[in-house]
């Protein structure tokens, strides 16, 4: 084989790995389907009678959640929201993921052992790993108030196992 051959195959064999580095991963509802544990650390920002400036509350989640198509869900998660514990379920839970594989996450909630659904919805922005192990998540509303909280869910089940919380 001459030189100008072996030039030849260099390129070709260049331009196809380029093409396959430059494949864009696909998502949509089924990357995140499985049981999750999530953590959430942050603050929120809640309205005090009396106070003009919203005050800042640390709060601490963690819990569990499972996803199954079409993007439906449910789970709960123990909330320690200025020190005071509480546990809540999710209800009337949605997700949207993108091709990109980022998509929002929308779910109302109740204190569990309750029926009644609290005030509001909290809305996530959230980013999945390629093999949906693992979500990272930013919390942009909120049911106790506006949150300034990042959370991370890892799969530990590709199945979605409802879990009494």
């Amino acid at each position: 084989m001459s030189s100008r051959s072996y030039l030849w195959m260099a390129a070709l064999i260049a331009a196809s790995a380029s093409s396959l580095l430059h494949a864009q991963v696909q998502c949509g509802n089924y990357s995140i389907r499985g049981t999750y544990v999530l953590t959430y650390q942050g603050t929120v920002l809640t309205s005090q009678p009396g106070v003009a400036q919203p005050v800042p509350v640390p709060v601490v989640m963690q819990g569990v959640a499972w996803l199954y198509e079409p993007g439906k869900g449910g789970g709960g998660v123990t909330v320690s929201f200025g020190g005071q514990i509480m546990d809540l379920e999710f209800a009337e839970c949605s997700s949207q993921v993108n091709a990109d594989c980022s998509g929002t996450v929308t779910c109302s909630g109740k204190v569990k052992g309750t029926n009644t659904l609290l005030p509001g919805q909290s809305v996530e922005k959230i980013l999945i790993s390629p093999d949906g192990s693992e979500v990272k998540s930013i919390l942009i509303q909120g049911i106790l108030g506006k949150p300034i909280m990042l959370g991370t869910w890892k799969r530990v089940s590709l199945l979605p196992v409802p879990v009494s919380w």
